[in-house]
């Protein structure tokens, strides 16, 4: 289930149920900034951000 927020200083937060949905996101658009919990479904943390590393050239450490 994707939300959007609007934050009082104009920034938008995106949110995702799980590491798939996260992807699709991702491959959906451009993010500037990306925070992940440890334990989440489908994968960990570090597991999501090392397949934005792979799928996402732009995307850096």
């Amino acid at each position: 289930m994707k939300r959007w927020t609007r934050l009082h200083c104009g920034h938008h937060v995106c949110s995702a149920s799980g590491a798939k949905e996260a992807l699709d996101l991702l491959e959906q658009q451009p993010f500037d900034v990306m925070v992940t919990d440890h334990a989440m479904p489908g994968m960990t943390g570090a597991q999501l951000l090392t397949c934005a590393w792979k799928s996402i050239p732009m995307c850096v450490q």
